[in-house]
């Protein structure tokens, strides 16, 4: 009220009031210690606040041929895990590819243990690799770039069965030919496309004959 005489003592205690709550609010929207945003990086928790360093990665690397470096050693950096040893690991579940990029999880948790699940190449990437050709034909129909065996259509069948549709190894190895197809690859000298029907037709049927009954 206009003229009212004010205690200091009360402007005072308002006056602290007042920074309290914006004391307050100003460390909720910070974060503090041990809160989510903490947990997250954005603050440093205080002592005795535990810190959650689990995680996951997913990266494509060299089979048999990971390094600390890119992509792996950045991914790597920041976490608790020993990065040689990943790195060791994981090229040795990957040598059977062998240079052909491979996908690779690496799931790790605050003690620095980890757990790695190496995936499979795409089948076209191990149809390359198997022919030795790096870009497909520009006309699959026409122009053919390579030529695989049998043995070699089988193999990459076993690689991917998991993978694939296929409810066996014979028609896993259909769906590496459809994939010949579409590359410009012949198969024992065959159009893949007549390959395919050989195949519905049981010519090589004992090839995949033991692993179909398996």
């Amino acid at each position: 009220m206009p003229g009212a005489v004010v205690d200091p003592g009360e402007v005072a205690v308002a006056d602290r009031g007042l920074r309290r709550v914006s004391a307050g609010r100003q460390r909720k929207r910070r974060g503090a210690p041990g809160t989510r945003l903490a947990r997250k990086g954005i603050l440093k928790p205080a002592p005795g606040y535990p810190i959650d360093m689990a995680g996951t990665i997913e990266v494509l690397v060299p089979g048999g041929n990971a390094t600390p470096g890119p992509p792996l050693g950045p991914e790597l950096g920041p976490t608790p895990v020993d990065v040689q040893a990943v790195v060791q690991e994981i090229n040795d579940e990957t040598a059977a590819f062998d240079g052909t990029e491979v996908p690779v999880t690496v799931e790790y948790d605050d003690d620095g243990s980890f757990s790695i699940d190496v995936g499979v190449p795409p089948t076209a990437e191990l149809i390359k690799d198997e022919a030795g050709f790096e870009t497909g034909s520009g006309e699959p129909q026409e122009t053919f770039v390579a030529d695989l065996t049998v043995e070699q259509v089988k193999q990459i069948a076993e690689q991917k069965h998991s993978d694939l549709l296929a409810y066996d190894l014979k028609n896993a190895a259909k769906e590496v030919v459809g994939t010949c197809t579409s590359l410009g690859v012949t198969i024992e000298g065959n159009d893949p496309r007549e390959f395919k029907e050989l195949i519905d037709a049981g010519e090589y049927d004992d090839v995949f004959a033991e692993e179909v009954e398996a």
